[in-house]
């Protein structure tokens, strides 16, 4: 990844212990990041999880019909200009679900991996190359499946039980430093 990521900062979020309990989308509101999909996977379960949302940047009427759809118990953050304050949100994620089209490298993915999260995300190709230890942390979420947002939680439960430790070959491919 282009410039790497600040692992440094992340680790000093992790320093804080909380409880891992939301479920966060970290992608900008277009189409090609399909929260819509997510909204609707997991209004169809009844499922009483909240929504954390923040996004780099997003499109008007896309945003528009995205917020319709939120529920009273979802947190629409908007924009993070700073860092630290995302890390701060990652360090008390369950789960982090980006399920774009199609993806390349994405820094906030593997950022939400070094803060301890869980990502569920639709299959890509960059997935091959992670490391092992990163890899454990990825659930690979079928769309089709209508049941992938509770499998998707279930599984972000068993593995963020084990805190996230960076191998070598991790921190030699991601870390800026």
């Amino acid at each position: 990844i282009q410039y790497g990521i600040d692992v440094a900062a992340i680790k000093e979020e992790k320093k804080v212990i909380t409880e891992r309990s939301k479920v966060v989308s970290i992608r900008a509101l277009y189409p090609l990041y399909r929260i819509h999909e997510i909204l609707i996977a997991r209004n169809n379960l009844n499922s009483k999880q909240h929504l954390t949302l923040f996004y780099p940047f997003w499109e008007d009427s896309y945003k528009e019909k995205i917020l319709k759809m939120l529920q009273p118990i979802d947190i629409n953050m908007g924009r993070i200009p700073i860092k630290s304050e995302m890390y701060s949100v990652l360090a008390s994620a369950l789960l982090v679900i980006s399920i774009p089209e199609s993806d390349s490298s994405p820094r906030s993915v593997y950022e939400s991996i070094f803060s301890g999260c869980c990502v569920a995300t639709t299959y890509n190709p960059w997935i091959k190359s992670l490391p092992d230890c990163m890899r454990k942390r990825v659930y690979i979420v079928e769309i089709e499946d209508k049941q992938w947002f509770k499998k998707a939680i279930e599984y972000a439960k068993i593995v963020v039980k084990e805190p996230y430790c960076p191998s070598e070959k991790a921190l030699e491919m991601f870390d800026q430093e």
